[in-house]
């Protein structure tokens, strides 16, 4: 599979995933680690998310763990991760942060996403400009970690939604949405901030 078809497969995924949203469950709000099924296959399975707060609370950490490892070059190559996350109470995702390598380094930019809400795109095709980088780091093999100043959310933004698409290149797509049940089923986490 191409790296344009696997692009195809992640917007697919990540459609899917905002679609089905506006029905989703929620996991507890203090529930720091959530653990995801082993229901996909492909490098980027996802093992558990995991989300707290920085020292000086000024950023919020969320944590993606997959069950096998990779590499930059493999990433570059195959891969795509991406959280959505709904900041308007209204279960749709409104932003998004893309992770990808770029010169050789890891990076994940923050971007608004259908800002008309719940599947109603603009003639931007739904997408905003990406604000800059965001901090992020690969703490294992399997781990990625990535920082999100708090002011993103909006000043008044008590919590917030958010949930992870992956997408691996395989002979067949391969692809995660987390967090789920492994039946399908989308769920969200909540966050307070």
């Amino acid at each position: 599979m191409s790296r344009r078809q696997a692009m195809l497969w992640s917007t697919i995924f990540a459609t899917i995933a905002l679609l089905s949203w506006t029905g989703a469950t929620s996991v507890r709000a203090d529930s720091l680690v959530q653990m995801d099924p082993n229901d996909s296959a492909g490098r980027l399975d996802v093992k558990n998310l995991a989300h707290g707060h920085s020292r000086d609370r000024i950023r919020v950490r969320h944590v993606v763990s997959t069950r096998e490892g990779w590499t930059k070059r493999a990433f570059s190559a195959r891969g795509t991760l991406r959280l959505v996350f709904s900041v308007s109470g209204d279960n749709c995702a409104e932003a998004e942060v893309v992770v990808d390598v770029h010169r050789g380094e890891w990076r994940a930019r923050w971007r608004s996403y259908d800002p008309l809400g719940c599947g109603q795109h603009d003639d931007n095709g739904g997408f905003g400009e990406f604000q800059g980088d965001l901090a992020i780091r690969k703490t294992s093999r399997r781990r990625v970690v990535i920082a999100i100043p708090r002011d993103l959310f909006g000043v008044r933004t008590d919590d917030y939604r958010w949930a992870v698409t992956t997408t691996w290149t395989c002979k067949d797509p391969c692809g995660d949405n987390a967090p789920n049940r492994g039946n399908g089923d989308r769920a969200s986490i909540l966050h307070d901030l």
